[in-house]
């Protein structure tokens, strides 16, 4: 670097001396004009040469414009995944008619020889017309009720909910059925189908089964005939259900679940013989795994038990609530007298959760004291609703401000979570054992939610990246002399640059102030 500047001061004063030899010539050339003598005769002016006519100029010929650009194609959006709109029952509240809620047991009232059905029915999304059409099936209650053509359509209406001034906009569906003369006390099934279309035109059908408890019918004593030729009635067996295992305990749509009946002899005194099972699951989306619905089962001793196993599974687009499997039992007791007797079990059914997360990208390299704001997008892809959704960064030397914090989310809606990200020293972390302050780290991500029965579930995604050290700014002792030094040349070349400009324009002043003073002497 020092031999260039002395290269350069050398180049430099040679331009200085030829310049300054070109100002002495030109003062000697303007001295030797003024001492040539003046002619005082006026010399004959040549008249000048006359101009040949300028041809017209030929038109350019107009230029041909280019050929329009065929845009581009626009790549097609990509799809936007939506659910298909469903109903649901309102699970939760008391309506006109009721006397509790769903998940409290809710049991239609029979009152006069007619049942009195309430259905409250929530949707999902948005329904066309906003109207559904309602139609109860007696299928799978026997003779039960009158038969005939109850079919309606229901609009979507607010509803005062538990007794208060507090609405919901819902479609409240309510039958009042008459019951048939033969019927028979016991739980039966009645299947309520749904028809009606989402705002895109695809149909939507349901159907949703409500147990109608029949108890009103008189039951005659038989009575039993003793040896001694007298009568004289006596108590008989019951069986009963007197305990039942689910397996899983919630049951989720689309696997399967067993059920393990504990079934007992109420009467000590009498065993019970030749007994048949029959299963009913009251609902065409639950389904007996088993070979028939029917069971057989030797007998019960005087007081004793005994245990059935039974296997179901469920449909996919079953909607999540609680139902009802109805047991009945037919058997002899000691006398071969034919007897029979019922029983059900609630089982809990749920849709299983289904939560995705899109993680942003994450730079590769960091720095201590950056703040990254981070955008999480969540997407519910099940069927029901999740609560408490909230998204979780942690990390040695990741120091998130906030939680990202989303709520309640329906399903098939999406959500962002934003987290403001603090990046500091790896020593920063509590649980941290190195020793180094900067370099490599992963970052865990949670996405923490609770499904409708306060169930929490956690999905964990990771990152990784390399914390750095601080970026200063300011007037502190440049790391590269090198770069420093390369930068100073480049202003002394700048300054040389300058002066050779300078010295250029002095010399040209001289040479105009010359030739000035060469006309002035040539004037006088």
């Amino acid at each position: 670097m020092r031999k260039m500047r002395k290269i350069l001061s050398a180049l430099m004063l040679t331009a200085l001396l030829l310049s300054m030899n070109s100002v002495c010539y030109a003062e000697e050339d303007a001295f030797a004009e003024a001492d040539k003598p003046v002619e005082t005769a006026e010399s004959e002016q040549t008249p000048p040469p006359e101009q040949t006519p300028v041809p017209e100029q030929t038109p350019a010929p107009e230029q041909t414009p280019p050929p329009e650009q065929t845009p581009e194609p626009t790549p097609p959006e990509e799809p936007i995944l939506t659910l298909p709109t469903a109903l649901e029952i309102d699970t939760e509240n008391i309506y006109r008619g009721m006397d509790k809620a769903y998940k409290d047991g809710y049991i239609p009232t029979v009152k006069d020889g007619k049942v009195y059905v309430v259905l409250p029915l929530i949707p999902s999304s948005e329904v066309y017309g906003d109207k559904i059409t309602v139609t109860p099936d007696f299928s799978g209650a026997g003779t039960t009720f009158v038969v005939s053509n109850y079919q309606k359509t229901v609009n979507l209406t607010e509803e005062k909910i538990n007794n208060t001034e507090e609405t919901r906009k819902l479609f409240y569906v309510d039958f009042e059925l008459p019951l048939s003369a033969s019927r028979a006390n016991g739980t039966f099934p009645l299947i309520i189908k749904i028809k009606a279309y989402d705002k895109s035109g695809t149909p939507i059908d349901s159907q949703f089964t409500v147990y109608v408890n029949i108890t009103d019918v008189p039951v005659e004593e038989t009575p039993v005939f003793s040896g001694g030729g007298g009568s004289t009635p006596t108590a008989e067996p019951i069986v009963l259900i007197s305990k039942c295992e689910i397996t899983p305990e919630k049951a989720v749509s689309g696997e399967q679940f067993t059920m393990k009946l504990t079934l007992k002899n109420s009467l000590e005194t009498k065993s019970v013989e030749n007994m048949l099972v029959s299963v009913d699951t009251g609902n065409l989306q639950i389904n007996i795994e088993d070979d028939s619905n029917v069971f057989q089962i030797k007998g019960i001793e005087k007081g004793g038990t005994t245990e059935l196993e039974v296997h179901f599974s469920s449909d996919k687009s079953i909607p999540a609530g609680k139902y009802v499997v109805s047991f009945s039992f037919s058997y002899d007791s000691g006398q071969t007298l034919k007897l029979s007797s019922s029983g059900s079990v609630v089982v809990e059914i749920k849709q299983p959760a289904n939560m995705e997360l899109v993680m942003p990208k994450i730079p590769d390299k960091v720095n201590a004291g950056e703040t990254l704001p981070l955008s999480f997008q969540v997407m519910n892809m099940g069927r029901d609703s999740m609560y408490n959704v909230r998204c979780e960064i942690s990390g040695y030397g990741l120091l998130p401000v906030n939680t990202g914090y989303i709520g309640t989310m329906a399903a098939g809606t999406s959500s962002t979570a934003k987290i403001d990200l603090f990046i500091g020293s790896l020593l920063m972390s509590e649980d941290y054992t190195g020793s180094e302050k900067y370099g490599d780290t992963t970052g865990t991500v949670k996405l923490i939610y609770e499904d409708a029965s306060g169930e929490e579930f956690c999905e964990e995604r990771q990152f990784e990246t390399t914390i750095g050290s601080p970026i200063i700014t300011g007037t502190v002792a440049s790391a590269n002399p090198e770069a420093e030094e390369e930068a100073a040349a480049s202003q002394w070349w700048i300054s040389v640059l300058i002066l050779l400009v300078v010295i250029a324009a002095v010399a040209a002043f001289v040479i105009l102030r010359r030739r000035s003073i060469r006309h002035e002497s040539a004037r006088h």
